[in-house]
């Protein structure tokens, strides 16, 4: 069986993930420097973790745990502590109900907590709705001062418990303000826009 190491790079290995599952290849996230320890032949850190580093432990931790094919979504750090999120994927969708948080101290990379609560009050094996809006389609009910940098398929939670299929649109405007735009897949309807804020912490929507 074929097994692909991965080095965490946050979203931007989101689609080889995806892809190398989809063929049936194994794909672990590795934290880069634990493995340069190991093949030293050591395991003390010379360094505080940074948040590449934490992303890359939760990830591996999940794995020990049995939760399998996690995405990581988004981070934040409060107190020397990162909190990361991952949220389920199923045929190339990012199953937002399903989700996971991990909590890993910055100061010796050590896995403080595990928040799996949304994640077993609503993980099932969904019947996937085909789009009936192709990307192209749905693209144009975006403001066409947009510059889209990035898009994939997800399930988002609606009120009522309910959950709907959109596309999640990253986008950037003239000024370079950042914003995710999720599009129904059925209807073409701007579901949710969240304005993205970037910090030293991680990044919050509004």
């Amino acid at each position: 069986q074929i097994r692909v190491g991965l080095e965490a790079t946050g979203i931007y290995g989101t689609n080889l993930q995806s892809f190398l599952r989809r063929m049936g290849v194994e794909a672990t996230t590795l934290n880069p420097l634990l493995l340069k320890n190991n093949i030293k032949g050591t395991t003390l850190r010379k360094t505080k973790t940074d948040k590449e580093d934490a992303i890359a432990i939760a990830q591996n931790f999940l794995q020990k745990c049995g939760y399998e094919n996690m995405v990581e979504s988004y981070y934040s750090t409060n107190d020397g502590i990162c909190t990361v999120n991952f949220a389920y994927e199923q045929d190339d969708h990012i199953c937002y109900p399903d989700l996971i948080k991990v909590s890993v101290s910055l100061s010796d990379g050590k896995v403080l907590s595990l928040d799996a609560a949304s994640y077993l009050m609503n993980h099932t094996d969904r019947e996937i709705e085909t789009p009936a809006l192709r990307i192209a389609q749905a693209v144009m009910q975006l403001n066409p001062d947009l510059y889209v940098r990035h898009v994939r398929k997800c399930v988002v939670p609606t009120e009522g418990g309910n959950e709907s299929y959109a596309y999640e649109f990253l986008c950037s405007d003239q000024n370079k303000n950042d914003a995710l735009i999720y599009v129904d897949t059925q209807t073409g309807a701007e579901d949710h826009i969240f304005l993205l804020l970037y910090s030293d912490g991680g990044t919050l929507t509004k």
